[in-house]
């Protein structure tokens, strides 16, 4: 087995269960004060990028004065009509959302770990 790089950390796996009430709770607090729409996951990824920005900021020490970059995955089978995605394709159908794609400026890291609010991160 190789050796792992002295500077390695160690990182762990979590599975989250939001039970409803804290869903509409969290949906609330990220609500845009202009009363515009926001679907549960985007407050909750919201929620989530500044969460784990927090904490991962004293140990990577990164800029705080500089963009963050966020990506997520998307899956791709559901979005394909046109032709039909055969449903027996044994492979990864998938795309990612990247924050760097986007015509809007990203956030700093401060913004993300506390000065934005969660609304307005999460557009």
């Amino acid at each position: 087995m190789p050796e792992r790089h002295p500077d390695h950390i160690t990182a762990e796996m979590l599975l989250f269960h939001l039970p409803k009430s804290k869903a509409a709770e969290l949906k609330r607090l990220a609500s845009p004060p202009d009363g515009s729409r926001i679907s549960t996951y985007d407050a909750f990824s919201a929620y989530l990028w500044r969460t784990v920005s927090r904490l991962r900021a004293p140990l990577f020490k990164p800029d705080l004065s500089a963009p963050l970059f966020w990506s997520e995955a998307v899956d791709m089978r559901r979005r394909m009509h046109s032709p039909k995605f055969h449903p027996r394709v044994q492979q990864n159908v998938m795309s990612a959302a990247l924050s760097d794609r986007v015509p809007v400026t990203a956030p700093a890291a401060t913004e993300v770990i506390s000065e934005w609010p969660l609304g307005k991160l999460a557009f």
